[in-house]
């Protein structure tokens, strides 16, 4: 009777395992906190990228050549742009480093909103590359547009003008535009995680589909010209014997 007073006596191995095991579950809850909390910083650093991105697709919509700024002096008080003298020197920055291309802008928000849905992730890797895909729309806005005199800014802005001015003195015109074409392709296809091989595929496919057609219908169409060629010769040689 004592003994069942005592209950269950549990053997030493038990007593370890059931030890280990919450000490175990304890360090899993220690590591994931830290992780929750870069995590939720990460959150919030999006979203205040996202905020500056904002600030500076507002201020290069509201950009006005009379703002004072980097490369107009003007003293008037008054700012046209939506976000300020901040705004206006902001706009004129990036206006006359990389001209039209900095409408990328848009496209850094896009993939910061992916960010934050969790379809990308951020690194030093993809910054560059960000980097990298905003230096060849500059330089393809250069080459496709020119950068005469006359306007207040270079389509591609100071950045398009010396890469487009490199590449046509070394390659041409047409090797620079295939060259850009390619590194851009390359670099959005590494920021955005882009599969060709669907398409490529289905390329494939719909020209293996459609190559027997083809055939049949060049056969034809030789079928019918020899046909035309007899009719002729026969026609001309009954016009020469009766002669």
């Amino acid at each position: 009777e004592a003994d069942a007073a005592v209950g269950p006596v549990r053997s030493p191995g038990v007593t370890r395992e059931a030890a280990a095991r919450s000490k175990g579950s304890s360090k899993r809850k220690r590591e994931a906190e830290p992780s929750a909390g870069r995590a939720q910083l990460g959150q919030v650093l999006t979203l205040v990228a996202l905020a500056g991105s904002a600030f500076v697709t507002l201020s290069l919509a509201s950009w006005s050549p009379s703002d004072a700024s980097f490369s107009v002096a003007n003293s008037a008080p008054a700012v046209m742009n939506l976000c300020g003298p901040v705004g206006a020197y902001t706009a004129d920055l990036l206006y006359q480093a990389f001209g039209w291309a900095s409408w990328s802008v848009l496209v850094v928000g896009a993939w910061l909103v992916m960010r934050l849905a969790g379809r990308v992730t951020s690194s030093v890797w993809n910054t560059l590359l960000g980097a990298f895909a905003i230096w060849m729309v500059a330089t393809a806005l250069d080459l496709a547009l020119g950068h005469a005199g006359g306007r207040a800014f270079p389509p591609g802005g100071l950045m398009g003008v010396l890469t487009s001015d490199v590449l046509v003195g070394q390659v041409g015109r047409v090797g620079g535009a295939l060259g850009v074409a390619t590194g851009l392709l390359a670099a959005l296809t590494a920021l955005f995680g882009i599969n060709w091989q669907p398409l490529a595929v289905a390329t494939v496919e719909r020209v293996q589909s459609g190559t027997p057609r083809v055939g049949r219908m060049l056969g034809a169409a030789t079928l019918a010209a020899g046909r035309g060629a007899v009719s002729i010769g026969s026609r001309a040689g009954s016009a020469g014997r009766a002669h």
